[in-house]
């Protein structure tokens, strides 16, 4: 018993194989993307409070400045 594939189907099985790699690819870059986004937030959120941290300290000392 013999399996034959014809050359349209060779090529119609790889277009399909292909195209389920591509779609696997996708969602692993939307993935990807989403966590991008979130750390992107996560830095947004540090830097202001990084910054309102030193705005405290600076007025912090410049009030002891004045006081001395």
């Amino acid at each position: 018993m013999t399996f034959t594939i014809s050359t349209e189907n060779f090529y119609l099985i790889i277009i399909i194989v292909l195209m389920a790699i591509q779609i696997y690819q996708w969602t692993i870059i939307q993935k990807c993307k989403s966590e991008i986004d979130s750390i992107w937030k996560q830095i947004h959120v540090l830097t202001i409070n990084v910054a309102a941290e030193i705005l405290k300290l600076k007025k912090e000392t410049d009030a002891e400045e004045k006081t001395q």
